[in-house]
């Protein structure tokens, strides 16, 4: 006994024809000018990225962070071996960036700031950051800063941290709380 043969319904060969005509006109989409093909629609640039130990922050220094670890990266966004302070924009777009870290106390000073700094640009002005200076400096401060901007293919961010304390601090970080930093492509 064989099997039978029944022929697909012109309800389903419709719909098969839409679809392919629709996977067509993505296959020609440019690569290029800000675009992305069709093939890389499922893998979105993003990475989460962070610290496995905590980072020294010396006096009056404004000092990148540095990334030793990553829970993700798409796109090849972050190297933990070399510039483990960048986060690198691979395509041009709308990109959601943000960080959170913590700084130790201490009563010799009393600011504690957490900022981006694009391409560590000092005159670029477009960061955003947070602050402590209104805390009593022997509490320690936790920040959590995010922003969307625009970067052009190529551009990176690093996420910077100033403290005035007379004497070296470092970031407080543990497995409950770890200094971490993400980026993700949102558009054009």
């Amino acid at each position: 006994m064989g099997l039978a043969f029944t022929p697909p319904s012109r309800d389903f060969l419709r719909e098969l024809q839409v679809l392919r005509r629709e996977v067509d006109a993505l296959k020609r989409m440019p690569s290029g000018a800000g675009s992305i093909s069709a093939e890389y629609l499922a893998a979105v640039p993003a990475c989460r990225v962070y610290r496995s130990a905590s980072q020294n922050l010396p006096a009056s220094t404004r000092t990148a962070i540095s990334y030793d670890s990553e829970y993700q990266d798409t796109w090849g966004m972050h190297d933990t071996a070399a510039n483990s302070w960048r986060l690198t924009a691979p395509i041009p777009g709308w990109y959601e960036v943000g960080a959170t870290a913590g700084v130790g106390a201490n009563t010799s000073g009393s600011i504690r700031e957490l900022f981006f700094q694009k391409n560590l640009d000092a005159t670029w002005t477009d960061f955003r950051w947070a602050e402590s200076s209104a805390l009593p400096a022997s509490v320690p401060a936790r920040f959590t800063v995010s922003t969307v901007l625009r970067l052009a293919a190529g551009d990176w961010m690093s996420v910077v941290i100033y403290q005035n304390a007379t004497v070296d601090l470092a970031t407080q970080n543990d497995a409950q709380l770890r200094d971490e930093a993400w980026m993700c492509w949102l558009g054009n």
